[in-house]
């Protein structure tokens, strides 16, 4: 267990920071000694301690995984539902009107294991959950704290912001009302002073909690945005929002100064990026659904522009954070969703595009594509990759282009050449697996460091303080075979070059990263593997070269022009909000 504390700690709590390091680990020796003596232990505190160790389990690196298998005779997958279902088991034990934070804490991870499993309804119900029992402790209210220790009210301040966040955030996303009331708020935004860290680890949710509290106060939820003048007004309140960024999480010209002291940074950086993107994008996709024409309204065209803008920053951006995440991160499904989404409204802009009025026609073709691509290279890890992949292709091969792909015509050009003797393949292919954008950056990859954690930074003493062709599109393409790269060592990060690490044998050699190997996974026969970062101080310890997204060439496939149904849809159906596109093509019974 202490292990599995320990990586919960470098790997995981810094991506919401719920949890301060000092405080919980005090309590974690106490509750240890108690239970070696027979003592009764806080049932509250055992809860948020098992929920610790499920999340934990999902994000094990390659290192610790078989020792923790081998220890507890368990696969990982299994350890990680069967310690979140003991939690959720436990937590309907404590009786009611026994509110505690660390009630809200718990629920707070529980939401966070779901989300890494996918599971978004399921998370938006333990939302609710969390939102009333922080009504009843008074978290909405600064008046309820009064009496309280400085500390106390910084941890109280600090869990209301990430569920305030959240509660808007799968409001927006699943089309739902928001679950807080925000006409009876009173609060303060957490002051961020524990760590003694600048950036805080939890800066990148104080900028959208104080965002959310400004749009609540204008319009209450996300639903009540809805003609073409309020949209451009709540677009205007986004681009405030966003230049108001401190360097550090500038969308144009980042500081990245300490990228490579804390990796974590990067990761904020991408989510806020892209969670500023969606949320302009949000209130515009009716708008993308619609028919245009030559006659349609100016203050329409405009809402298209601005929509077209805003999706194409978006596939840039999550393109290039899909460099950085694992399929155990907790955000890989919001990435690819977020991608496939984007991608598919894009495409169906380019449909309903009857007169084809639509600005950077081709950049979005390009862009589309570009999306398929990624979504092929990651389908085998992740069934809400595979699923996003096959029905953007169904959608893509509706999508009227001006002329044939590139690719299609040269391989029509192939097929008039006389036939040449067919030459060994090659181990590595010409296009590389890393499609970045022009103008953007690559990443480099590892586990935030036991030195470099914000566990490690927090101290004890801190306390205190229409006539056109239909897409001939095949998901194969002869230009996108995969190819066999070696995975592994630093690589510029947002225009900063991180030094060379040094070890025994001299400097480790720069490497090309894979679009599916992220921050703590690579792929090695058909499943996702952990690349622990390397340890500038450890001498030696050089991570080991992998193959890296290596499948077997595919013959050309045509998923043809049918319906989409429920089959397809599946549980798909529940996170994506086709309906409001329009398409007559998907057909759903729910």
């Amino acid at each position: 267990m202490d292990a599995l504390v320990q990586s919960f700690f470098n790997n995981v709590n810094y991506h919401y920071y719920i949890i301060y390091p000092p405080i919980f680990l005090q309590e974690y020796q106490k509750w240890w000694e108690r239970r070696n003596s027979n003592q009764t232990v806080s049932l509250q505190w055992t809860i948020l301690l098992v929920m610790v160790c499920a999340c934990a389990t999902q994000h094990l690196d390659v290192e610790m995984k078989p020792i923790v298998e081998v220890e507890l005779a368990e696969a990982a997958d299994t350890l990680t539902k069967e310690y979140h279902k003991a939690g959720t088991d436990l937590g309907r034990v404590v009786p009611v009107g026994h509110c505690h934070l660390l009630n809200v804490q718990w629920m707070l991870h529980s939401i966070y294991w779901y989300k890494a499993e996918a599971k978004f309804v399921e998370a938006w119900h333990v939302i609710g959950a969390a939102v009333r029992e922080a009504h009843e402790l008074g978290l909405h209210r600064v008046a309820v704290a009064e009496g309280l220790t400085e500390f106390e009210r910084e941890m109280r301040r600090r869990v209301w912001c990430v569920l305030d966040c959240w509660d808007w955030q799968f409001a927006s996303g699943l089309g739902r009302p928001t679950i807080i009331d925000h006409t009876d708020i009173d609060v303060e935004p957490p002051s961020l002073t524990l760590e003694n860290l600048s950036p805080s680890p939890l800066l990148h949710m104080k900028l959208q909690s104080e965002l959310v509290t400004q749009l609540a106060q204008r319009w209450t939820a996300p639903k009540n945005i809805g003609t073409a003048s309020e949209v451009q007004e709540y677009k205007r309140m986004l681009e405030d929002w966003i230049r108001a960024f401190p360097a550090v999480y500038d969308v144009d010209q980042p500081d990245t100064s300490k990228d490579h002291k804390h990796t974590w940074i990067t990761f904020h950086r991408f989510y806020i990026h892209t969670m500023a993107y969606l949320m302009i994008l949000n209130p515009m996709r009716s708008f993308m659904a619609q028919t245009y024409t030559k006659s349609t309204p100016n203050d329409l065209l405009e809402v298209r522009a601005d929509a077209v803008h805003y999706s194409l920053k978006n596939l840039d951006t999550t393109t290039r954070w899909v460099d950085h995440v694992s399929h155990r991160d907790g955000r890989f499904h919001f990435i690819i969703f977020s991608l496939f989404d984007t991608a598919a409204v894009l495409s169906t802009a380019i449909i309903k595009d009857q007169d084809h009025t639509i600005p950077r026609r081709d950049e979005i073709i390009d862009a589309v594509d570009n999306s398929i691509r990624l979504l092929k290279r990651i389908k085998a890890v992740s069934s809400t990759a595979k699923t996003s992949h096959d029905i953007l292709v169904r959608m893509v091969q509706r999508m009227p282009r001006r002329s044939a792909p590139v690719r299609e015509n040269y391989r029509k050009k192939q097929r008039m050449a006389p036939v040449a003797e067919p030459s060994p393949p090659s181990l590595v292919g010409n296009e590389g697996v890393n499609h970045n954008s022009p103008g953007s950056h690559s990443h480099s990859q590892g586990f935030e460091s036991q030195h470099s954690s914000p566990s490690n930074w927090a101290s004890p003493e801190s306390v205190g303080a229409g006539s056109t062709p239909q897409s001939s599109y095949s998901y194969y393409d002869p230009g996108d075979q995969p190819a066999l790269v070696q995975t592994a060592g630093p690589a510029p990060t947002e225009g900063y070059m991180r030094p060379p690490l040094q070890y025994d044998g001299g400097v480790m050699p720069n490497q090309i990263p894979s679009p599916s190997a992220g921050i703590d996974a690579v792929i090695e026969g058909g499943g996702l593997h952990g690349i622990p970062q390397a340890d500038p101080s450890m001498a030696g310890m050089v991570p080991q070269a992998s193959f890296a997204d290596f499948h077997p060439p595919m013959l050309e496939m045509n998923y043809g022009l049918e319906n989409i149904t429920d089959a397809e849809l599946g549980d798909f159906s529940q996170l994506w909000d086709w309906r409001s596109l329009n398409l007559d093509f998907i057909q759903s019974s729910t």
